[in-house]
């Protein structure tokens, strides 16, 4: 026997209909200003952040493919190169 009885809810008193997910409201403000959002996280990059960096590398480019020789997995290797912009 189901403990489920087959057409009724599980939750009959769960969220309402009509209430905004907050994740929605976030999701929206930030498509809102997306422009400038990206500009900073550039900048910031830019002027050493290598969290930044690393996310916007990796937003940007493809996951590297790994070549296959024989039985032998050679899988490229990516180095993160962090440049000093303090001479400008």
């Amino acid at each position: 026997m189901s403990k489920y009885i087959s057409g009724q809810s599980g939750n009959p008193l769960g969220r309402p209909r009509g209430i905004r997910d907050s994740r929605s409201e976030i999701r929206r403000c930030l498509e809102s200003n997306s422009e400038e959002l990206i500009a900073e996280a550039v900048r910031r990059a830019m002027n050493g952040s290598d969290a930044l960096l690393a996310v916007l590398i990796n937003r940007l480019l493809p996951p590297p493919r790994s070549e296959s020789v024989g039985d032998i997995v050679e899988v490229p290797r990516v180095t993160l190169v962090r440049w000093d912009n303090s001479s400008n």
